[in-house]
């Protein structure tokens, strides 16, 4: 049998949404920050599939609803390798009555003010019926210099209005040589 080492791509330990009640924090294994205004706990955090008419998840769990302005984040590696490419994607949908704008990129702090690596993609998510599901992948190429830092996938909600939240769902990842 071949070296697992040697294999050309393995997937990270992400946590996907792991909520049964129909709206709440803390989410299993997400960190949760609001942005631009505060208070909006109560938008944010984890959903049952159809807790929004016609949002029905990809497996018919739970999924993350971003709010409208607000950052769920989670470490996918402890220790980047230089030369390594780490790979994310998350499907994502408007979660309300008006278009959402979002944000999914990397870092290698928690914080909410963290220099972004690599390149974020920024979306609009148009209003569907029903809802449809885009998936967004982002990657990045470790460095030299960030060898040994963290990695962290965020997943931002931006628009900053009540009607306009954002869910995220099916988060995937993987390393590659």
């Amino acid at each position: 049998t071949a070296d697992p080492a040697l294999a050309p791509c393995t997937n990270l330990a992400i946590a996907n949404p792991s909520f049964q009640s129909s709206v709440g924090l803390p989410v299993d294994g997400w960190a949760q920050t609001d942005i631009l205004a505060n208070g909006e706990v109560a938008q944010a955090g984890g959903r049952a599939s159809g807790s929004v008419a016609g949002l029905l998840t990809v497996d018919g769990g739970s999924y993350l609803n971003g709010g409208s302005s607000s950052i769920f984040s989670q470490q996918v590696t402890s220790a980047l390798v230089a030369g390594l490419s780490y790979n994310v994607s998350v499907r994502a949908t408007a979660a309300s009555s008006s278009y959402a704008t979002i944000r999914v990129y990397f870092t290698t702090s928690s914080s909410p003010a963290a220099t972004v690596v690599g390149s974020p993609v920024l979306r609009n998510l148009v209003v569907t019926s029903p809802r449809t599901w885009t998936e967004i992948s982002v990657a990045v190429v470790a460095t030299p210099e960030m060898a040994g830092q963290p990695l962290i996938i965020n997943l931002e909600s931006n628009r900053n209005i009540p009607s306009a939240t954002a869910a995220f769902d099916d988060v995937r990842g993987s390393v590659c040589h």
